[in-house]
């Protein structure tokens, strides 16, 4: 009887004990998701926390918590570095921390933009231009790019001369080629260390290889980003307002010509003269920008010059003293397999290798794909790239915004993927 009882009382006493313990522990775990939500790191035990910790560096987030990565990716965007976290962007080929003065960052996006053009309407025996909006989307890659409009004293101090109309040392360089830009682009790159972007043939024919770090002219697309404002637009009209006069120079004054830089206000990114003062090289033989109108006896009627995505073509030998430039840089462009990679432009997906092989379809800008093979090299716009198998990957639309099928493989020319 009394062994019995003996036993009973060690079985309650270690029950009692393991409740004890259960209890300290369950204590123990409450007082760690407690200290750790105050300290903002989310309601999680210790244990919990380095799981998370651990699985964000391994995923190059750097040894953070989830509540972490949310925070540091909100006080970057907020700063216009991006929505990325402080390891993130120490790891970026072009680190946004350390963009150079006189330049600023823009993140890169798929985006939409309208763009004016005019169409001649045959009425009665006459015909008659009527002004058309067209919805269209581009993406882009990170960049910086310059404030300000290439200075005189600038491109005078990199090419040893000036040939600009108007004089001033803070005023933008003008009457120069697209040739010239490019030149100055490359001398510039050299000077700096950087590997330069444009190569010329024997022929005098001028081409592109991405896969460098130089400073260079931007596309149509980065400009026009960049004139809308990136990531912080605010949908002006004009390069950062709505008033044309807040921001632009929208007539020229006797014969001052263009203005000093920067002597207006600048738009959401903090870039200056983007509507207004000289009109801009960009890749491909075009200029964006520039001065509303020249003629100082119809400004009003001819405001509509100042917009920004207002695009004009011309000739690369051609000079004007109200054309000049400014540059920008990004990250090198390498193309490999297995890469996940984006389609910079609307781009053709085909049946080989080829621009006479059947397209299967027409990729909306912005398109997610997978590389899987990599073909031959050759020169296409300019640019210098391979021809790359990809597939197709989810939420894929073509040119037209219709759905594309996860998973469908073909052909596309490497020079417009970033």
């Amino acid at each position: 009887m009394k062994r019995n009882v003996v036993t009973v009382g060690l079985a309650l006493f270690a029950l009692a004990l393991s409740f004890n313990v259960s209890s300290c522990k369950g204590w123990k775990l409450d007082a760690e998701r407690k200290a750790n939500e105050q300290a903002g790191f989310g309601k999680l035990t210790n244990e919990e926390l380095e799981n998370e910790r651990s699985q964000n560096e391994a995923a190059g987030l750097g040894r953070i918590c989830n509540a972490e990565v949310e925070k540091e990716r909100a006080e970057n965007d907020a700063a216009g570095l991006g929505r990325y976290t402080n390891a993130e962007i120490d790891a970026m080929p072009l680190n946004p921390r350390k963009v150079p003065e006189g330049y600023v960052f823009v993140d890169g996006k798929t985006y939409e933009f309208e763009e004016n053009h005019f169409e001649s309407v045959l009425v009665g025996w006459d015909y008659q231009y009527k002004a058309v909006t067209e919805r269209k989307v581009a993406a882009v890659a990170p960049f910086i790019i310059g404030k300000t409009e290439v200075t005189q004293k600038l491109y005078e101090s990199i090419m040893g001369k000036n040939p600009s109309r108007y004089k001033g040392a803070n005023k933008p360089v003008e009457r120069l080629s697209w040739y010239n830009a490019v030149e100055f682009c490359n001398a510039l790159s050299k000077k700096d260390g950087l590997t330069p972007c444009y190569s010329k043939d024997s022929s005098g024919k001028w081409t592109w290889n991405k896969n460098t770090d130089g400073w260079r002219l931007p596309t149509e697309s980065e400009w026009r980003w960049a004139a809308m404002g990136g990531v912080k637009s605010k949908g002006f009209a004009y390069s950062g307002s709505n008033n044309v006069d807040d921001v632009a120079w929208s007539v020229y004054y006797g014969s001052s010509g263009p203005r000093d830089v920067a002597t207006k206000m600048p738009n959401e990114l903090g870039i200056y003269d983007m509507s207004g003062n000289v009109e801009e090289w960009c890749w491909r033989l075009v200029f964006c920008g520039g001065f509303v109108n020249i003629d100082t006896d119809s400004i009003d009627n001819n405001k509509e010059l100042a917009y920004t995505t207002a695009l004009e073509a011309s000739l690369a030998s051609s000079s004007d003293c109200f054309v000049g430039f400014r540059i920008v840089r990004s990250a090198p462009v390498s193309i490999a397999t297995n890469k996940a990679m984006t389609a910079g432009a609307n781009l053709k997906l085909r049946s080989s290798e080829a621009t006479s092989s059947n397209v299967l379809t027409i990729m909306q800008a912005g398109t997610k794909v997978k590389i899987l093979e990599l073909g031959k090299s050759e020169t296409i716009d300019g640019i210098v790239s391979n021809w790359v198998k990809v597939e197709v990957q989810a939420d894929a639309k073509d040119r037209d915004g219709k759905p594309i099928e996860q998973g469908l493989a073909g052909w596309c020319y490497g020079g417009y993927l970033f």
